[in-house]
Order: C-alpha cells, then structure tokens, then sequence
C-alpha cells in the first residue's frame, strides 16, 4: 500500500549481511530502549515483575501490522538509499545526511514500541510514537534539504519525503488523535 502511494518499489540491492546489520541495530536499539524504560520504572517505584497480566502480543502479530510493514519497508529503502547517495555528500549537506542516518532507524524502533505498547500501555505507546514522529519530521527536513542541494537526488529525495509523510500521518492519526485527542 505505502509503495503506491509514495510512488517506491521494493528494496532491492540489499544483501542479507546489509540487512541483518540494520536489523541488529534496530535489535541493539530496542535493547536498549527497554533497559531505559526498567531503570525509569524502578526510580519510580513500579515493579514490572507484577505486571503480568499485560497482553502480550507476539512479534510476529506485530510485524504483520500495515503501519509496521510499511515503517520496516520505509527504513530499508532509506537504508539503500543513503548507502547509494553518501559517495555524493558534501559539507552542505553531510549534516543533512547524518541526521537521515540517525533518526530513520529510530523510526522503525519507536513505531514498533509503540505498536506493541498500544493496546496496554497508552502512555507509553504515544510516547514512542511521538519519538517517531519527530524522527520522520526531521527526516522529511533532511531529505527536502539534501534534493534542494543534490539535483541528481532531487526526485528520489522527495519521494522519500513523502514517504515519510505518509507514515508520520498514520503515526499521528493512529496514536496522537485517536489516544489523546
């Protein structure tokens, strides 16, 4: 559905090493953001070990979701993206292009905390998504940015851009609106 709206195909030219890299960054970076969340719950006095009856919702439900799918599907092609175009970066717009680096891994990993917090733990779910939101806004910079810099990136740049809109849209309408609105 994402690839027809924002115009992108499926990710290709990524081997399974490239792909088994970013998925253990995501990995290291999830890993990390629960270790966050269990230091915070502890100052606070809550004992997550009581907190038992909480659905549990399997990965694999999780990962079949659309906004998922399409948010994995976004970071692979940023991912293949940025790896084709960093030959081309310069000083105005090297940046540009950490910022993209950084923040669309985030993406994938607060959209999936977010997604698996969002049936039981409200709070936590707009949060991560909020993170998310962030991440794709300042991506969505960036990629504007770096077409207005790089013509031979232009096209490709903004249809990343606006892939990424659609994706802080759903975001937004998913989890902001509906939860707190």
């Amino acid at each position: 559905m994402l690839q027809k709206e924002a115009g992108l195909g499926k990710i290709n030219g990524l081997d399974e090493n490239e792909m088994s890299i970013m998925l253990e960054g995501v990995k290291e970076s999830l890993q990390e953001t629960e270790k966050m969340l269990s230091k915070m719950a502890d100052e606070m006095g809550i004992n997550l070990k009581e907190i038992q009856d909480i659905k549990d919702i399997s990965n694999e439900e999780l990962r079949r979701d659309p906004l998922y799918e399409d948010t994995h599907e976004f970071t692979m092609q940023t991912h293949n993206f940025l790896k084709n175009i960093e030959p081309q970066m310069n000083a105005n717009t090297r940046e540009y292009f950490d910022d993209i680096m950084w923040h669309h891994a985030v993406v994938l990993a607060k959209a999936f905390r977010a997604l698996s917090s969002e049936h039981d733990l409200i709070e936590d779910a707009v949060n991560s998504a909020a993170v998310a939101i962030k991440s794709l806004t300042i991506c969505i910079m960036a990629f504007e940015y770096i077409a207005s810099r790089c013509p031979d990136t232009g096209e490709e740049c903004r249809r990343m851009a606006a892939c990424a809109k659609i994706i802080r849209d759903r975001l937004v309408g998913r989890f902001l609106n509906s939860m707190i609105g």
